[in-house]
């Protein structure tokens, strides 16, 4: 869960830098951005889904009796509604694969874009702390009155709001050191990763276990996952690190391998029936090899095609 909230900050970051930053071709711009968007989107979804299926099909005769609750609770039925609703990422999706329960918020997020465009440029006056404060306050309503709406999308806020403030962001983070760096980034995971050190507490692990004590962990925890993207755009050594050219080439990859591996984390805990250490390279190496089939064959076909819709829907509507 805390790994999603770190992409739906970056998503808030890298989709709305490019209208923030094209004033004077927004128009041009928006014409291309929601057909290019859900070209993007959906194909490397439908190419995943059809592949968990099969593998589902596959591994349906092994029992695995020795799994855990967590694995047991992931197998669902694969009837058509299921299958719809993971499809078109509407409802409930996260039925077949189910990591696609984050992908519907990425999708919720891209078609109401522009409202947060328009609240940055209206905000953007305002001190960053102030908004920051209204967004993670929301984040808790949503919280206590157990509104997903409300707990996710402020946190694609965040991102919006460091896009907005980049410059100020970025001059703050060059006065900062290395013992600075350290302590913010160890504040920031701290935050991040709030929900495992309560339950680590007896006491509180029990009060833990609902649903709305696990979503209020969420607002301390919105706060890392932005001061971690911070550590990722400015911290030099980190920096580094992501552009090195493994990085790059993972980061090129990561949709894809989202995609697929908790298909195939299941099917090995079916197959080998619960927990095996060869389970381990075993998923590795059919995860990462599924993931470079699904990008090569399906994903960057999409990205083309994506740009390609978009031209058109630019040159359409001109």
């Amino acid at each position: 869960g805390e790994a999603v909230l770190v992409f739906f900050v970056l998503s808030g970051v890298v989709l709305t830098l490019p209208f923030i930053e094209r004033r004077s071709a927004d128009n041009d711009h928006w014409n291309s951005y929601y057909p290019r968007r859900m070209a993007r989107l959906y194909p490397p979804v439908w190419g995943a889904l059809a592949f968990a299926v099969l593998l589902i099909v596959v591994v349906r005769g092994v029992s695995g009796d020795n799994a855990s609750w967590w694995v047991v609770d992931q197998r669902g039925s694969i009837g058509p509604g299921r299958i719809a609703s993971d499809a078109l990422l509407v409802g409930s999706p996260g039925n077949v694969i189910s990591v696609l329960w984050s992908l519907k918020w990425e999708v919720v997020f891209s078609l109401v874009l522009p409202g947060f465009i328009v609240g940055a440029r209206v905000s953007r006056n305002l001190p960053g702390f102030g908004v920051a404060v209204v967004l993670v306050g929301l984040v808790v309503v949503g919280a206590v009155t157990q509104s997903p709406e409300l707990v996710y999308l402020p946190v694609f806020g965040l991102g919006v709001l460091l896009t907005q403030h980049r410059s100020a962001v970025e001059r703050t983070c060059g006065r900062m050191n290395g013992w600075k760096w350290m302590a913010f980034g160890l504040g920031g995971n701290v935050l991040l990763l709030n929900r495992w050190f309560l339950t680590a507490v007896p006491a509180i692990d029990e009060d833990l276990r609902t649903p709305r004590a696990v979503w209020l962990t969420v607002a301390p925890a919105s706060i890392g996952a932005a001061m971690v993207v911070v550590l990722a755009w400015h911290c030099r050594p980190i920096v580094r690190l992501l552009e090195t050219q493994s990085s790059q080439w993972m980061g090129h990859r990561s949709y894809s391998l989202y995609l697929v591996h908790i298909p195939i984390v299941i099917a090995a805990a079916a197959w080998f029936s619960g927990w095996s250490p060869v389970s381990v390279p075993v998923v590795l190496i059919a995860a990462m090899s599924a993931a470079l089939v699904l990008h090569r064959f399906v994903e960057v076909p999409s990205i083309r095609w994506s740009r390609r819709v978009g031209e058109w829907a630019a040159r359409t509507a001109a």
